[in-house]
């Protein structure tokens, strides 16, 4: 071998690399009913909801910013 010094860097790197997790695999049954919840909720709807659980830190400030929205005076008065 001409270079050992590449091959033992390249070994470093190899096993300095962790795994890959694994990631669980479901049978059918769990998939259902982990999903029977929501099964019937249309798919707009659960596009948004799956959008905000990406940012379960801003979670609170959209809930406080719905409460406000719903309970404003200026909603409550006709136009």
């Amino acid at each position: 071998m001409k270079h050992p010094g590449v091959f033992l860097i390249l070994l470093e790197l190899l096993l300095a690399v962790p795994a890959a997790a694994q990631v669980p695999s479901y049978r059918p049954a769990e998939l259902d009913h982990l999903l029977e919840r929501i099964a019937l909720y249309p798919d707009p709807l659960l596009a948004q909801v799956l959008a905000a659980a990406t940012f379960p830190d801003q979670l609170s400030d959209a809930a406080h910013w719905g409460i406000c929205i719903m309970t404003s005076p200026a909603r409550l008065s006709p136009k």
